[in-house]
């Protein structure tokens, strides 16, 4: 059985998996509601989740990670910690919606691409694994101790790889700092133990980003008033031109779709890797746009949260004034 360590890199930003931790604690998956989280007990939600987590109890932790979701839909720590949680239990389709939207919402953060990394390792995806942990790594460039530990995950993945190809690799790593050491546990597991204080990861620009997509149309498929325009803004925020704000035929779209003419398969996928979920993609040779991304209720959390940011930046500049 893969396992999950049981260390945190916290603070700032979020939490660096790597290779081992106990066994996945059974529990359903509950969710939880805004109206809950504002009358729920904990007065920091996450630190709690990061405890469950260190102490090997991820059902625990996936509950008071939701309360710190439910509170602040943008706070990117918590999105990733949530994912590491899901990946525990073996949720990865919900861990894969949390890595999405935390992705979405600061896309060069070094954790979030660690964590989303060693996802795909846990479910045998090593090419996967490798793309976000090398992308991890460049990130994550100015800070030794999480570069060293990104680099012991991505070790993991290569040496898999190589194994796979029938190749001999040597494991041996570079000398780390005196508080980060490869921990032998048996013939076959080692875990990369590391410091659980808090630290501030940087948020630089990744050193591999993905082609900007070609023009875009967005078109409120949902009827939430100014949806199509914090989306439009979002995008151009990460070097996407949007043509025009638009309304779909009606607003009982329930999932997101991009619709694109055929030469442009590849600028949808960009498109798509901006977004925080899963969005079907279809060719339609019809239309006149290159792209258009129709906006159904899937993302109206996500467009919540974008609401909150723009407002609480709104209110730090009159407090400035």
């Amino acid at each position: 059985m893969r396992r999950m360590p049981r260390f945190l890199i916290a603070g700032a930003l979020l939490i660096l998996a790597a290779a081992c931790s106990s066994a996945p604690e059974v529990r359903p998956v509950m969710m939880v509601s805004s109206a809950d989280a504002a009358q729920s007990a904990p007065e920091d939600p996450y630190e709690q989740g990061k405890a469950h987590l260190r102490a090997g109890r991820p059902g625990l932790a996936v509950h008071a990670l939701q309360i710190a979701v439910a509170r602040d839909a943008s706070d990117v720590r918590a999105l990733s910690a949530l994912g590491v949680a899901y990946d525990r239990l073996g949720r990865f389709d919900l861990a894969d919606r949390h890595y999405r939207q935390a992705l979405a919402l600061a896309p060069g953060n070094a954790v979030v691409l660690n964590n989303k990394g060693w996802s795909h390792y846990l479910r045998g995806r090593d090419d996967l694994a490798a793309f976000y942990l090398q992308r991890a790594r460049a990130a994550a460039a100015t800070d030794t101790r999480a570069a060293t530990s990104i680099a012991g995950n991505l070790r993991h993945v290569e040496a898999r790889r190589a194994a796979a190809r029938g190749e001999r690799t040597v494991t041996a790593m570079d000398t780390p700092p005196d508080d980060v050491r490869l921990e032998r546990l048996s013939r076959r597991e080692h875990r990369l133990a590391l410091p659980t204080r808090a630290e501030a990861l940087p948020l630089p620009t990744p050193a591999t980003a993905v082609s900007a997509p070609a023009t875009v149309e967005v078109s409120n498929g949902t009827g939430r008033a100014g949806m199509a325009a914090r989306m439009a803004a979002h995008l151009r925020a990460r070097e996407v031109t949007v043509e025009r704000l638009t309304n779909a035929a009606h607003f009982s779209h329930r999932r997101s779709l991009i619709l694109y003419r055929p030469a442009h398969a590849t600028a949808a996928r960009a498109l798509a890797e901006r977004l925080p979920a899963d969005v079907e993609m279809r060719a339609t040779p019809e239309q006149t746009v290159p792209l258009r991304l129709l906006l159904g209720a899937d993302l109206l959390e996500f467009d919540r949260s974008l609401w909150r940011a723009r407002v609480r930046q709104e209110r730090q500049k009159e407090s400035r004034l």
